[in-house]
């Protein structure tokens, strides 16, 4: 028999848990909103407004449940994830609002990973490759977040991160952005082509071990 300090109990508890559900749903619309505007602000000379617009209209969706964001993540995309890799979020355009699951710590992380796919110039995977697409993505999150990952390692995309951040330091800023964000890929070539010999980003992408395949989503 349940007594009625029992089920006070119960109430408060449940009343408890909503109350940290809809503080953790305030905490990442705000920092959602808030990637959004210092994104679009920092790169505004590098994006086209209509785009940034259209990526201001879109609202990040967070899914707590990870059955659920697996199987619509495989519906939406049509792949399923490695074997051993876990989907944290992914995107399908500037039109469309990303999907980002919540079940583990950095999500501030991957709100920034996924906004900064929706800025990129669309295409873009396909001349970069979709392992330096990835890498560029994620160094550019990490270091907007302004905090490296809790493991202390270089995040989801370790090795493509660290070439992109090395692609940075020896091609500067300014010809990864105009490739990034504007599709000019131009001076990133004519650098690559320089330091690494004809045909240089093919090269990179090559030793990145990328397909020439377009992938449907950016995760």
């Amino acid at each position: 028999m349940t007594s009625p300090n029992d089920e006070t109990t119960e109430i408060n508890e449940r009343a408890a848990d909503r109350a940290r559900e809809v503080q953790m749903e305030h905490y990442l619309s705000e920092t959602d909103r808030a990637a959004v505007e210092q994104l679009s602000e920092r790169y505004k000379e590098m994006v086209p407004p209509e785009r940034i617009e259209t990526v201001r209209q879109q609202d990040t969706v967070f899914m707590g449940d990870r059955e659920l964001f697996d199987a619509v993540c495989e519906h939406e995309t049509g792949k399923s994830p490695e074997p051993g890799e876990q989907v944290l979020g992914y995107s399908l355009g500037a039109s469309e609002s990303p999907r980002i699951a919540t079940d583990y710590l950095e999500v501030p992380r991957v709100i920034y990973h996924e906004r900064l796919h929706q800025l990129s110039t669309p295409g873009i995977e396909t001349e970069l490759g979709r392992r330096l697409d990835e890498g560029i993505t994620e160094d550019l999150a990490i270091e907007n977040l302004g905090a490296e990952p809790l493991e202390g390692d270089w995040g989801t995309y370790p090795v493509e991160r660290r070439t992109a951040h090395e692609l940075r330091t020896l091609c500067g800023d300014a010809a990864v952005e105009s490739a990034y964000f504007q599709g000019d890929t131009q001076a990133l070539r004519a650098c690559l082509d320089r330091e690494l010999g004809p045909n240089g980003l093919e090269q990179l992408r090559e030793g990145l071990g990328d397909s020439i395949e377009e992938p449907e989503s950016r995760r």
